[in-house]
């Protein structure tokens, strides 16, 4: 996934690695007192649908962001003929 804008390739690998680390935190809180007490799903869930919410917020920034590039490179490119 090659972006020629690095603050959208910067906002892409954030969420990214967000969504990632929210996951496996949500396994690690998900067990209270490791290991003497059962999967809590609740809190898990939190964290996973907070980091799945959070990383695609940021993932639709850098999508955006890359798409006003491209927008401004066409119009750069218009403008010199």
């Amino acid at each position: 996934m090659r972006r020629d804008n690095k603050v959208a390739s910067i906002l892409l690998w954030i969420g990214m690695v967000l969504m990632m680390a929210c996951f496996i935190v949500g396994f690690t809180m998900s067990y209270e007192d490791y290991p003497y007490t059962d999967f809590n799903f609740g809190t898990a869930f939190v964290w996973w649908a907070g980091g799945f919410v959070s990383g695609m917020l940021l993932i639709a920034c850098s999508e955006v962001i890359e798409l006003l590039q491209k927008i401004s490179n066409r119009l750069g490119e218009d403008s010199r003929k």
